[in-house]
C-alpha cells in the first residue's frame, strides 16, 4: 500500500507544479554516437586546417591524408567534419534520393580505380598525385578478380552509370526531342520502348547492329548487374545474361505494350512526389516515457519495446509487464492482461494530449500491444511515392492498386482482380473521394483502353465528371439515377455473354481466354471496372433491384474480369446490407461518426477512432485483421494532366487495320435501350394495377405500393402507364379529382390522386 501511495504522489507532482520531468540519462548507443561525432568533427577540422598552415604538425597530418587518398586528400577533412555533424544531429535522413547517392558512390569508386591503375603503371611517380593507397588497393583487388582489361571496363561502366544516376535522367532524354511532325511514318505508327535499367534510345535503322549498339547493350548488362549486386558482376557471363534478360521477360508496366497502339502515360513526370521527412527521435522518446508512466500510474506496468513511425500515426509496441502482489504473506507474480491496457485508451489519450488514439490488442504476429498515437507533424503520402515503392514494383497482379502506407511506413498494395470487389465507406471529408480518384488514377497509369474499360456512376455530379471523354469509358459518366438500373442490367448481360464465350473456348476465366485469343491472333477481352461513387442514392430509389443485381454481379463476375468499386458516405444497415457485405470481403473504412457505423462496414470497432484526411482501415479479403494506413493522395492538377494525356490520344487517328477493343464488347447502345426493360417489367403488373384501380374506385401511388408490394418508383410508373393508355384521367393538381375510364369511356366514379 505504501508503494502505491508513493507512486501516485509522484505522478501528481508535475501536473500540480507545472514542471517537466527530468530527461533520462542517454543510452549507451547515444553516447557512442555522440563520441564518434565529436571525434570525426575534430579530426575533420584539424585536417582541413592543416592545408592552411605550414607547421610540422600540419604537414604530418597532411602527409598521412595524401598517403591515404592521394590527389583527393583535400576532400577528407570536409567529409569527416560533415560526417561528424551528421552523427551529432541524430543521423537524420539526408535530402538526397537513393539513386543519386548510389551514383556519387559509383563515381568515387570509379575515380579511385582509375587512379590506382595509373599509380600501378607509373610507380616512379609520387603517390599523392593519384588515388593514394586506397586507390591502389582497390585496383589491385579488381585486377586480381577481373584482370587489367576487365578492371578498366568495369571502372568505365561504373563511371558512366554513376554519371547517369547522378543526373537522374535516362539516356533517351539526353537527346534533343523531335517534334511530332518530324517523325517518320514507321516511328509514328509502331513505336517500341525497350525495357532496361534505363530507357534505351531507339535502335538504329540499319539491319546489322553497329559497334555502338553492341557496346550500349554490354553497358546495359553491366548496369543491370550492378543494380542486382556485386555478386552478379563476379559470377560470370551466365549471371550477366540472367540479370539482363530479367527485365525483358517482365517489362515494367509503365512502358508501352508492343502489341498496342496506345501509349501509357509517363506518370513519374505527371505525379508529384513529396518526401516523407525525418522522424523526430526526441518526440518518440518523450511519448514512450509518457505511455510507460501512465500505465504504471494505473497499476498496469508495461514497457515500450517497439516504435513504428508511419506518415500520420506512430505505433508504440507495449509489452505487458508483471504485477507483484502479496497474498497472505506470499509474494505472487501475475502478467498484466491485454484487456487492462486496452481499457486505458481515454486515459492514454489525455496523458499524450492526443485527439484520439487507437489500441490494437494484440498486434498480429507480435508479442506486444500496439498503441497508435497521432504524430505532431504528419507527412503526406502521394500516389507516386506509393507506386515507386518496391512492393508495388514487385506486384504482378492484373489490376494492382497503390492504396497508401501503413503505420510502419510500408506500402499497402492490393490487386483488384483478387479482391475481387471493393467496398468503401466514410463520412464526408474523410478522404473517400480522394481514394476513388487515386484508384482510378492508378489504373489509368498502367492500362490502355485495350486492356481496361470503365463504367463510372456519379449521382453527386462532382467527383467523376472530369473523366468524361477518356477512351477507357464505355459510356459517359452516369449522373442520373434512373439510368443506373439499365447500366447494371447491361453489365449482367455482358457477364453472361462472356460466360458463353468461355464455354465455347472451354476455358474457366478471363486470363485463360485472353491467352488463348493471343495464340490464335484474336483480340482479347478487356477488364471491366464498375465504380459507383454514392450507393446510398441508388438504394433509396430501388433497393430490391439494386441489391439483387449487385449481389449477382459480385457472386459471378469475378471470372469474367468484371470488378466493382462501391462507395458510400452513409454505412447504415439499409445501405450496406448483409448480402452486400457477404459478397464484398475487401473493404476500406475511413473516419465514421460512431462505433455502430464501424461495425457495419468492418464488423468490428476502430473506424470511429480514425483522424480523417485519408486515415483509413483496409480489410483485405485474405487477412484476419484490418490494416491502418494513410491513403495515397492525388491532386486535381495531377488528375487533369492524366485526363488530358488520354484525351489527346483519343483524338489521334488510328490505323484502320488495327482492331479496336470496342468490337469485342457489345456495341454501344443508347440509354433509352438500356432502360427499355423497365417498361417491360412494369407491364407484368399493369393488368393487376388496372383491375385494382377499378375495384377500389380510386387510384394512388400508395395504394399500388401496399397492394402490389412494389417500390415508389415502380408504382408511379404504373400510374403513368395507366394514364397513357386511358385507364385513368390526367392529373389536374394535388387533391383534384380524376376520372376513371372503363374500356376507354368516361365513368362517373371520381378518383383522387394522392401524390406522395
Amino acid at each position: 500500500m505504501t508503494r502505491k501511495k508513493t507512486t501516485r504522489s509522484k505522478g501528481k507532482t508535475p501536473s500540480r507544479r507545472g514542471k517537466r520531468s527530468a530527461p533520462p540519462p542517454p543510452s549507451r548507443g547515444n553516447l557512442l554516437r555522440q563520441s564518434a561525432g565529436w571525434a570525426a568533427l575534430i579530426v575533420g577540422a584539424l585536417t582541413t586546417l592543416s592545408w592552411l598552415t605550414e607547421s610540422p604538425a600540419a604537414m604530418t597530418m597532411r602527409g598521412w591524408s595524401e598517403w591515404l587518398l592521394g590527389g583527393l586528400s583535400w576532400l577528407l577533412g570536409p567529409l569527416l567534419a560533415l560526417f561528424g555533424l551528421w552523427l551529432l544531429a541524430g543521423m537524420r535522413p539526408l535530402p538526397l534520393r537513393r539513386r543519386r547517392a548510389m551514383g556519387i558512390l559509383l563515381l568515387l569508386l570509379a575515380l579511385f580505380a582509375v587512379g590506382g591503375y595509373w599509380q600501378a603503371t607509373h610507380p616512379y611517380r609520387p603517390t599523392d598525385q593519384y588515388g593514394g593507397a586506397l586507390a591502389l588497393q582497390l585496383y589491385s583487388a579488381l585486377n586480381v578478380a577481373l584482370g587489367t582489361i576487365g578492371a578498366l571496363l568495369l571502372s568505365g561502366a561504373a563511371l558512366l552509370v554513376g554519371t547517369l544516376m547522378l543526373i537522374d535522367r535516362p539516356p533517351a532524354r539526353l537527346k534533343p526531342q523531335r517534334g511530332r511532325n518530324d517523325r517518320t511514318p514507321s516511328e509514328a505508327e509502331t513505336p517500341v520502348l525497350q525495357p532496361s535499367f534505363f530507357d534505351d534510345p531507339p535502335p538504329p535503322s540499319v539491319t546489322r547492329p553497329s559497334l555502338a549498339t553492341r557496346l550500349h547493350e554490354g553497358l546495359a548488362r553491366i548496369a543491370a548487374a550492378l543494380r542486382n549486386g556485386w555478386q552478379a558482376a563476379a559470377g560470370g557471363a551466365n549471371r550477366l545474361r540472367a540479370a539482363s534478360a530479367a527485365p525483358t521477360a517482365a517489362p515494367p508496366r509503365y512502358h508501352r505494350r508492343p502489341e498496342s497502339h496506345w501509349e501509357l502515360p509517363p506518370w513519374r513526370e505527371m505525379l508529384e512526389d513529396v518526401d516523407l521527412g525525418p522522424a523526430d527521435d526526441e518526440e518518440l522518446r518523450q511519448k514512450s516515457r509518457t505511455i510507460e508512466k501512465t500505465l504504471a500510474a494505473f497499476g498496469v506496468p508495461g514497457n515500450v519495446v517497439a516504435i513504428n513511425r508511419g506518415p500520420t500515426v506512430t505505433q508504440y509496441g507495449v509489452a505487458p509487464g508483471i504485477v507483484r502482489k502479496v497474498v497472505r504473506g506470499t509474494a505472487r507474480e501475475s502478467k498484466v492482461r491485454v484487456s487492462a491496457i486496452a481499457a486505458l485508451r481515454n486515459d492514454l489519450a489525455l496523458a499524450l494530449s492526443a485527439p484520439t488514439i487507437r489500441i490494437e490488442a494484440p498486434v498480429p504476429g507480435h508479442a506486444y500491444v500496439g498503441i497508435e498515437v497521432p504524430n505532431d507533424q504528419s507527412s503526406a503520402v502521394t500516389l507516386r511515392n506509393t507506386m515507386e515503392s518496391e512492393e508495388f514494383e514487385s506486384m504482378r497482379g492484373a489490376l494492382p492498386l497503390a492504396l497508401g502506407r501503413d503505420v510502419m511506413g510500408n506500402a499497402v498494395i492490393a490487386d483488384l482482380a483478387r479482391m475481387p470487389h471493393l467496398l468503401i465507406a466514410g463520412a464526408t471529408g474523410s478522404g473517400k473521394s480522394v481514394c476513388i480518384n487515386s484508384i482510378l488514377c492508378c489504373l489509368l497509369c498502367q492500362h490502355t483502353p485495350d486492356e481496361l474499360r470503365l463504367l463510372l456512376v456519379d449521382p453527386k455530379r462532382v467527383e467523376l465528371i472530369g473523366y468524361n471523354g477518356i477512351p477507357h469509358l464505355l459510356v459517359p459518366v452516369v449522373i442520373e439515377i434512373e439510368k443506373v438500373l439499365g447500366l447494371l442490367r447491361w453489365t449482367l448481360t455482358e457477364m453472361e455473354r462472356r460466360y458463353k464465350l468461355f464455354s465455347e473456348q472451354k476455358v474457366r476465366n478471363l486470363e485463360s481466354y485472353n491467352a488463348k485469343m493471343r495464340l490464335d491472333g484474336e483480340t482479347p477481352l478487356p477488364y471491366l471496372v464498375l465504380v459507383i461513387d454514392e450507393m446510398a442514392d441508388l438504394m433509396m430509389a430501388s433497393p430490391e433491384q439494386v441489391e439483387t443485381m449487385l449481389c449477382r454481379l459480385a457472386q459471378m463476375a469475378r471470372a469474367t474480369g468484371i470488378h466493382m468499386v462501391l462507395a458510400t458516405q452513409r454505412p447504415s444497415v439499409n445501405v450496406v446490407t448483409g448480402l452486400i457485405k457477404a459478397n464484398f470481403p475487401a473493404r476500406i473504412a475511413f473516419s465514421v461518426a460512431s462505433q455502430i457505423d464501424s461495425r457495419v462496414i468492418l464488423d468490428r470497432p476502430g473506424a470511429e477512432s480514425l483522424l480523417g484526411q485519408g486515415d483509413m482501415l483496409f480489410q483485405a479479403p485474405d487477412a484476419g485483421a484490418a490494416v491502418r494506413a494513410q491513403g495515397s493522395f492525388v491532386s486535381e492538377e495531377e488528375l487533369a494532366a492524366l485526363n488530358r494525356f488520354w484525351l489527346r490520344q483519343s483524338e489521334r487517328p488510328r490505323k484502320p487495320k488495327r482492331q479496336s477493343a470496342e468490337k469485342v464488347i457489345v456495341p454501344k447502345v443508347t440509354w433509352e435501350e438500356l432502360i427499355e426493360t423497365k417498361r417491360d417489367e412494369a407491364d407484368e403488373l399493369l393488368a393487376k394495377a388496372r383491375e385494382l384501380v377499378q375495384e377500389e374506385g380510386h387510384a394512388s401511388i400508395s395504394l399500388l405500393q401496399r397492394r402490389l408490394r412494389v417500390g415508389y418508383a415502380r408504382a408511379a410508373r404504373l400510374v403513368d402507364l395507366m394514364e397513357e393508355e386511358g385507364t385513368i384521367g390526367k392529373h389536374v393538381g394535388p387533391g383534384k379529382l380524376r376520372t376513371v375510364h372503363e374500356n376507354g369511356e368516361d365513368t362517373t366514379t371520381p378518383v383522387r390522386d394522392y401524390e406522395e
